[in-house]
């Protein structure tokens, strides 16, 4: 079954740490060269399309360097071993630049697969990201939790524009940093017993 999540600009619907370290490799996009992202390789990731670009600009980073996206047919993802069973909250965050700001939707997406059989999704959960009416040069987290189908042993983070690429006037961009996948701690996973809850929450 593959499910949709609608993402809420509601801070409050939980303010739980997540105990365990961030599982994604090149999680703040710092390694690798300032360039367009079909031009070389990004550590840790895979991508497609060219409407993409390593950037460092000021106030759209937190460490050196961010992913800029603005187009269609663009988007990044990474593979993680898990397990099945386990409960895995992910998140990215993402700032729509005050002088372009993007009004495409977006999406952040964990799809479940089996490492034997990467060609079959086992499942996804899917976080919509819709910046219309959204404040420009503002960070937003775009999260969500999600649990491991049976013979999972892999989950693909993916971020990406989801809107068509033609007939809808679409354009702008976002900057998109500081990724994550984790798996909570045993004495945390009670806190997420509400698997598949996603939000937005405007950071200040």
């Amino acid at each position: 079954m593959y499910r949709t999540l609608l993402a809420l600009s509601a801070a409050a619907l939980f303010c739980t740490s997540v105990t365990q370290a961030n599982m994604l490799e090149n999680p703040g996009f710092e390694e690798g060269d300032y360039q367009r992202l079909n031009e070389n390789k990004l550590p840790g990731w895979e991508t497609w399309g060219w409407n993409g670009w390593q950037f460092g600009d000021e106030g759209y980073t937190f460490g050196d360097k961010s992913i800029k996206l603005w187009g269609n047919h663009t988007g990044i993802f990474q593979d993680v071993a898990i397990n099945a069973g386990d409960t895995v909250s992910f998140g990215i965050k993402g700032n729509l630049p005050n002088d372009n700001p993007a009004n495409w939707d977006m999406e952040l997406k964990m799809e479940f697969y089996n490492s034997s059989d990467m060609g079959f999704m086992l499942d996804k959960v899917t976080v919509n990201f819709d910046p219309q009416g959204l404040d420009s040069d503002t960070w937003y987290d775009i999260e969500g939790t999600a649990v491991a189908p049976e013979n999972a042993d892999t989950v693909r983070f993916v971020f990406m524009f989801s809107d068509p690429a033609e007939g809808d006037n679409h354009s702008g961009d976002i900057y998109i940093d500081d990724a994550y996948i984790t798996v909570p701690e045993p004495a945390s996973l009670a806190l997420f017993g509400l698997g598949g809850l996603a939000m937005l929450r405007r950071r200040k």
